[in-house]
C-alpha cells in the first residue's frame, strides 16, 4: 500500500524521520553491584555474566537471570552528524548513546530467539550518507532488517551459537561469547554501510553494555520481539501514514478541520453562562467535598467536553496553567462517563441482555478464549489516561483511587465497596528493604489500572486477577483475586441486580429533580432582568396611556361644550332668519319707499344666511373632530387595557420567578448581579447552581453507578470471567495474527467495564494496543499535553474516538532524543513546515489550534497565542510567586482562588517563622561547568539551617536549570535528608511536583547559558510555580535580576548578601499574620 500524503508538508514523513533518528538510549551504568537491574560495561578480559567464571549470583526462587546486550555502543552525534546541520551552541545537552544492535541472552548464555534488533537510526544514517536522501524510512528499513535477520541466522548457525532450546542435531553449539558478539556487530555494520560513519566507544571494549535483571518464570509478557533499541512509535506512525485522514479527531489534530467560529470565553460571557446550565451538567460527580464545586472554568470544560464530543469523533483542548486543578477536572469527567454508562446499564431489567454476541479469540498458546460483546449502548465509555511524563502517569494512578480526604470527602467514605481490597493491593509498593508495604490510607475503589510497560501490566494481572499471586506478597493482607472471585462469588459479595438497579434509578430521579429546579433558576436569572425591564417599560407605557386618556377626554369635553355653544348660536340665527324673512317688506311698502327698505332687508338676510352656513360648517367640522377623538380615545383605552393585562401577566411571571429565586436556599451558588461584568474576577471562583445539596446527590449517584457496575459484573460472573481471561491474553500480546480485531476490542471493553480507567505512558501505547484498530476505544485523556510530542500523542489519538488534551505549552516542552538542530535539517529534507517541530508545537499546541472554545493570551514580549479552554483559578502559590508567573507568563489570565498575599509560615514552632521569599546573592569566581561551588555551599548552609530549625525536609524541593548543578548538589541534598530522586534535580524533572519551600540554584557560568535559560518563559514558569509558600533563589543577583522574567520577580524578593548569617534571618522573623490554614482544592 502506498502512503496517501494530503499535502507536501504532511507531518507524518517528518515525524517518522524524527523517530527513525531517535533510538532509545542505552541504560545508565549502575552505581553499585547490588542494584537490580544491574547495568555494566564489559571488557575483553572480564567474563560475561552468564559465563561460568563470572561468579554471577544465583537468581532467587521462581526467577531467572536475563541479560539484554547492547552491542556496538556509539555516540549518537556521530550518526546525527550525517545530516550536516549548522553549528548551534547548546546548553544542558545530555550525552546520548545508543547501540547498533541488541540481543537478549538467558542465564546460561543461550541466545533467546527473535530478540536481535537492528538500530533503525544506524541504518538511516548509512542510507543518507549513501543516497543523500531519506526514502521510506520505515518500509525500506523493514526490508533491510528482514534481510539482515536472515543473514544473521546463517551467521549464528555457522558460528555454532546456542539459540533457544537448541534442538539442532549433529551440531555442537556453545553459549554466546564475546567473539560472537563482535562478529554480530561487524555483520550489522556491514549491512548498514556505517562502518566508517559511527564513532564506537573504544573503552573498555567496542561497545558492550549489558543490563542484567531477574525475570519471573511466569513472566506475564514474553520479551520475544521486544524492541529495547528503536523508537516505540516508528512502526505505529508508519501504519497510520497509510490510512486516510478522514476521521474527526485526526483531521482536527492535523489542522485539516479548524473552527471558523471560535469563541473567546473571556469576552463571550453569555457562551460561558449557557455552557454551565444545569441541563449540561453531568449527572455524576466525583465524591469530593460538596462545599467546594468546580471552579467556573473547570465546570465549563467538563460540560463542553461532554456536550461537544458526545456523538462525534473529535478532540477538545483544555489549557491548564500550574495549580489550576487539572486532575480535579479529569476526576469529574471520569465520574460523568461512569454514570452515563450506568444509566445505559440500568435500562436492562435482565443483566444478561447486556451481552449480545460471543466469539472465539485465537491465542498464541493455541488455547481459544470465549469473549462476549457488550450491547452497543455500553460501549465507547473506555477511558485511557496517557502522558509522556512518567511522573504524571504515576500521580494520576495513585491519586484517582486513593482513599484520603482530598480525593474522597469523609461523608462518602463510609460505603465504598467497589473492589477496594484489590485496589489497595494495587497501590502497594516495596520499601527500601524490598518488603511489600500497604499504602497508609488504602484505596477506595478499583477505579484505575496502571498499565503500560511489561512490569506494570504483569503487576496488575497478577495482583488483580490471581489470588495466589496477590497473596505471595509478604506483608500484605490475603485478598481474593477477581478470577477466583468471579469463579465462585461469595455470599457476602453478592449484590441483587434489581436492588442495585432500583437504587440507581432512585438516586438518578433525585438528581434530575434537583437539576430541573436549578435549570429553572438558571433560566430565571436571565429572564428576571428582562422581565423587570419589561414590567417597567409596560408600566411606563400604561402610565402614558392613562395620561393620554385624560388629555383626550378633556379635549372631547371641551369640544362638546364648544359644539353646544355653536349649535345654540346657529339655532338662534336660524330663528332670526325665519323672523327676518317673515318681516320682508311688502309690495306697497316697497312702492311707497321707492324700494329703499328692500335693500337693507336683503343685506340682513344674506348676513344671517352666511352666519348660519358658517356655524353649520363649524358644527360639521367639530362633529368630525369629536368622532376622531372618540375613536382615538377608544383605541387608547383598548391599548390601555391590553397593557394592563400584559403588565398583570408580566407581574405574575415576575412573581413566580422571584418566588423561584426566593425558594432557592443556597444563596452562595446563585450568581451575583455583576456576573456578566467583564471585570468581575469573583465569578470564576465557583460555578453557579452547584450547591452542596445538588453536589451530594450527584456524588451519591456516581457511587450508585459503581454499585450497579459491580452488581452487573458479579451477576454475569461467568461471562465476565471469560472476558477477563481473554483480556489477559490480549494484554500479554498473546493473540495470533488471525485473531479478529473486533474480538480484541471486546476483551478491552471487558476490562473497562470493570475498571473505568487505564493509565499508560505514550511510549507503551503502540505495543499495548498493538492488536487494536483505529478508534476502537472510547476516550483518551492526555495529561501534561504540553510535554507530549505531537507524533507520540498521534499514536494514542488514532485509537480512540474522542480525545481530551489537558496541559500547558508554557511549562515544560517535549523531550525528543534528536536535538532540534537535527530536526530542522529533517524539516528541510522532508519538505515540512516548521509548525510541526515537536518542541515548539507539542500536542497541546496542535489541539489548541483547532479548538473552538478558548482565549487569547499575550505573555510579555511575545505574540498573542490562542489557547484552548483555560482553567483560570489558581490554588497553589502565595505571592510573590503567583503574581510573577501570572504577569510574566500568562498575561494576567489566572485568578487566585484564596488570595495570594504572603502568609506567615511556621517552621516547627509558631514563634519561629520561615523568612519571606528571598534571593541569596552569591558571586562565583571559579566554575565547574555551569555549576557554582559557592552556590552549592550556600545551599548546604540553607538546608542545614532549615533542618536544625526542625523543619520537615520532605516539604522542600531543590531545583536548577543546569545538569551540572544537579550533579553537584545531589550529595548535599541527600545529607540534608532530602530524596535526591524525588525532591531534587533539574527543572525539567520538577513538572507535576510542588513543595512548600522551593530552592532554585541558578548556576549558569556564561551569558549564553543564562540567555538559554530565559529564551522562553517555560523554565522560569515551572521553577517559580512549584513553590507554595516560599521561594528561595541562590545565585548571582547582578547577572540574573535584569533578565527577562527575573526582572519582575527580583524586586519582590528580599536580598541577602552571601555573607549573611542565615540563622539570624530565621530568628529575626516574627509572625505578622495568622498561621496558614488548609486551602481547599
Amino acid at each position: 500500500m502506498t502512503r496517501n500524503l494530503n499535502q507536501p508538508s504532511d507531518p507524518l514523513n517528518f515525524w517518522m524521520a524524527v523517530e527513525a533518528f531517535s533510538p532509545q538510549n542505552v541504560p545508565a551504568l549502575s552505581k553499585s553491584r547490588g542494584e537490580i537491574p544491574y547495568v555494566a560495561d564489559y571488557s575483553g578480559h572480564q567474563p560475561l555474566p552468564w559465563e561460568e567464571n563470572s561468579r554471577w549470583p544465583a537468581s532467587r526462587a521462581g526467577f531467572a537471570w536475563q541479560h539484554t546486550v547492547y552491542v556496538g555502543v556509539f555516540d549518537l552525534e556521530s550518526a546525527w552528524d550525517v545530516l550536516q546541520p549548522p553549528t548551534v551552541e547548546e546548553f544542558n545537552a545530555k550525552p546520548s548513546r545508543s547501540s547498533v544492535i541488541t540481543v537478549t541472552v538467558s542465564e546460561d548464555g543461550t541466545l533467546i530467539p527473535d530478540t536481535a534488533v537492528l538500530s533503525q537510526c544506524v541504518w538511516a544514517a548509512g542510507q543518507y550518507v549513501k543516497r543523500r536522501q531519506l526514502a521510506d524510512v520505515f518500509t525500506d528499513f523493514a526490508v533491510a532488517e528482514t534481510k539482515w535477520r536472515t543473514n544473521l541466522d546463517d551467521l549464528i548457525v555457522a558460528r555454532g551459537i546456542r539459540v533457544g532450546a537448541d534442538s539442532s542435531e549433529g551440531f555442537r553449539t556453545h553459549p554466546v561469547a564475546e567473539r560472537d558478539l563482535t562478529a554480530i556487530l561487524s555483520h550489522a555494520l556491514d549491512a548498514t554501510d556505517t562502518t566508517a560513519v559511527l564513532t564506537l566507544e573504544s573503552k573498555p571494549v567496542a561497545g558492550f553494555r549489558i543490563k542484567s535483571e531477574q525475570v519471573s518464570l511466569k513472566r506475564v509478557e514474553p520479551e520475544t520481539g521486544s524492541d529495547f533499541l528503536n523508537s516505540p512509535y516508528s512502526a505505529d506512525l508508519y501504519r497510520l501514514s497509510l490510512q486516510p485522514r478522514n476521521r474527526g479527531s485526526i483531521r482536527q489534530y492535523l489542522g485539516l478541520d479548524t473552527p471558523t467560529d471560535k469563541v473567546d470565553i473571556q469576552k463571550n460571557l453569555r457562551a460561558v453562562y449557557d455552557s454551565v446550565a444545569p441541563d449540561l451538567v453531568p449527572d455524576g460527580r466525583w465524591p469530593s467535598n460538596t462545599d467546594y464545586p468546580l471552579a467556573l472554568s473547570q465546570q465549563f470544560a467538563v460540560n463542553r467536553v461532554l456536550a461537544d464530543l458526545n456523538e462525534v469523533s473529535g478532540i477538545f483542548s483544555v489549557n491548564g496553567p500550574p495549580g489550576t486543578g487539572k486532575t480535579t477536572m479529569l476526576r469529574d469527567l471520569i465520574a460523568a462517563l461512569v454514570t452515563q454508562r450506568a444509566a445505559a446499564l440500568s435500562t436492562f431489567t435482565n443483566p444478561s441482555d447486556a451481552f449480545v454476541e460471543k466469539g472465539t479469540l485465537k491465542t498464541s498458546g493455541n488455547f481459544p478464549r470465549t469473549v462476549h460483546r457488550l450491547h452497543d449502548s455500553l460501549r465507547g465509555y473506555e477511558i485511557v489516561i496517557a502522558s509522556s511524563n512518567n511522573g504524571a502517569v504515576e500521580n494520576i494512578s495513585l491519586e484517582i483511587p486513593a482513599k484520603n480526604d482530598n480525593v474522597i470527602a469523609p461523608q462518602f467514605q463510609k460505603d465504598l465497596p467497589y473492589f477496594s481490597d484489590i485496589a489497595t493491593l494495587l497501590l502497594s509498593e516495596k520499601d527500601s528493604q524490598g518488603r511489600w508495604k500497604k499504602p497508609q490510607d488504602g484505596a477506595w475503589g478499583l477505579i484505575s489500572a496502571k498499565l503500560g510497560n511489561a512490569k506494570n501490566k504483569g503487576f496488575f494481572l497478577s495482583t488483580a486477577l490471581y489470588s495466589e499471586d496477590a497473596n505471595e506478597k509478604e506483608g500484605l493482607p490475603k485478598v481474593q483475586g477477581l478470577y477466583d472471585l468471579l469463579k465462585d462469588v461469595p455470599t457476602a459479595e453478592k449484590v441483587s441486580w434489581s436492588d442495585a438497579r432500583q437504587a440507581f434509578l432512585t438516586a438518578q430521579s433525585r438528581v434530575h429533580r434537583l437539576r430541573d429546579e436549578r435549570q429553572k433558576l438558571h433560566d430565571a436569572f436571565l429572564e428576571l432582568p428582562i422581565l423587570r425591564r419589561e414590567v417597567s417599560n409596560v408600566g411606563a407605557e400604561l402610565k402614558t396611556f392613562d395620561e393620554q386618556c385624560k388629555v383626550h377626554q378633556h379635549f372631547i369635553e371641551e369640544q362638546r361644550t364648544e359644539l353646544a355653544r355653536i349649535r345654540q348660536y346657529e339655532s338662534a340665527r336660524r330663528i332670526d332668519l325665519k323672523t327676518h324673512i317673515a318681516a320682508k317688506p311688502g309690495l306697497l311698502e316697497q312702492i311707497f319707499t321707492f324700494g329703499k327698505t328692500l335693500g337693507p332687508w336683503r343685506e340682513r338676510q344674506v348676513n344671517l344666511t352666511e352666519e348660519i352656513t358658517t356655524h353649520q360648517s363649524s358644527i360639521a367640522g367639530m362633529e368630525h373632530i369629536l368622532d376622531d377623538a372618540q375613536r382615538t380615545l377608544s383605541t387608547i383605552r383598548h391599548h390601555h387595557q391590553q397593557s394592563k393585562q400584559t403588565l398583570e401577566g408580566l407581574q405574575r411571571q415576575q412573581k413566580r420567578l422571584e418566588s423561584t429565586k426566593t425558594s432557592y436556599r443556597h444563596s452562595d451558588s446563585y450568581p451575583s448581579a455583576q456576573w456578566f461584568d467583564p471585570d468581575n474576577r469573583e465569578r470564576d471562583k465557583t460555578s453557579p447552581w452547584l450547591d452542596c445539596e445538588y453536589n451530594e446527590a450527584r456524588s451519591l449517584l456516581f457511587l450508585e453507578a459503581l454499585k450497579l457496575h459491580k452488581a452487573f459484573v458479579l451477576d454475569q460472573s461467568i461471562k465476565m470471567r471469560q472476558n477477563l481471561m481473554s483480556f489477559q491474553d490480549v494484554l500479554k500480546n498473546a493473540t495470533t495474527p488471525e485473531a479478529q480485531p473486533e474480538h480484541v476490542r471486546w476483551a478491552w471493553e471487558a476490562l473497562f467495564m470493570l475498571v473505568p480507567t487505564a493509565t499508560t505512558t505514550f511510549a507503551s501505547t503502540p505495543r499495548m494496543f498493538a492488536s487494536l484498530q483505529n478508534e476502537q476505544l472510547g476516550w483518551l485523556f492526555i495529561d501534561e499535553a504540553g510535554q507530549a510530542a505531537p507524533q507520540h500523542a498521534y499514536c494514542g489519538i488514532a485509537r480512540t474516538h474522542r480525545t481530551v488534551l489537558v496541559g500547558d505549552p508554557l511549562q515544560l516542552t517535549p523531550v525528543i532524543t534528536l536535538p532540534e538542530k537535527y530536526q530542522n535539517q529533517l524539516l528541510e529534507i522532508t519538505g515540512t513546515d516548521e509548525e510541526w517541530l515537536p518542541a515548539a508545537n507539542p500536542a497541546q499546541v496542535l489541539a489548541d489550534r483547532s479548538t473552538k472554545y478558548g482565549t487569547l493570551i499575550q505573555p510579555p514580549g511575545s505574540d498573542e497565542i490562542w489557547i484552548g479552554a483555560p482553567l483560570r483559578v489558581h490554588r497553589r502559590c502565595d505571592n510573590p510567586m503567583f503574581d510573577a508567573v501570572n504577569s510574566q507568563v500568562y498575561g494576567g489570565l489566572m485568578i487566585h482562588g484564596e488570595g495570594a498575599t504572603p502568609r506567615d509560615y511556621p517552621i516547627a514552632k509558631p514563634e519561629l517563622q520561615a523568612p519571606p521569599s528571598a534571593w541569596f546573592d552569591v558571586q562565583t569566581p571559579h566554575w565547574n561547568g555551569h555549576a557554582s561551588p559557592q552556590e552549592i555551599t550556600k545551599l548546604k548552609e540553607l538546608l542545614q539551617t532549615l533542618k536544625e530549625s526542625g523543619y520537615d525536609m520532605s516539604k522542600i524541593l531543590v531545583i536548577s536549570p543546569f545538569k551540572d548543578t544537579e550533579t553537584r548538589m545531589s550529595m548535599v541534598v541527600r545529607e540534608a535528608g532530602i530524596s535526591a530522586k524525588t525532591h531534587a534535580g533539574t527543572i525539567h524533572k520538577a513538572q507535576g511536583k510542588e513543595a512548600d519551600i522551593v530552592i532554585v540554584i541558578l548556576g549558569g557560568q556564561s551569558g549564553g547559558a543564562r540567555n538559554w535559560a530565559i529564551s522562553s518563559p517555560n523554565l522560569f514558569n515551572v521553577a517559580v510555580s512549584r513553590a507554595k509558600r516560599r521561594l528561595y533563589i541562590i545565585g548571582d543577583h547582578r547577572n540574573w535580576s535584569s533578565l527577562q522574567y527575573f526582572k519582575a520577580l527580583a524586586p519582590e524578593l528580599d536580598i541577602h548578601a552571601s555573607e549573611t548569617n542565615l540563622s539570624e534571618i530565621f530568628e529575626s522573623t516574627t509572625p505578622q499574620s495568622p498561621p496558614i490554614a488548609a486551602v481547599a482544592t
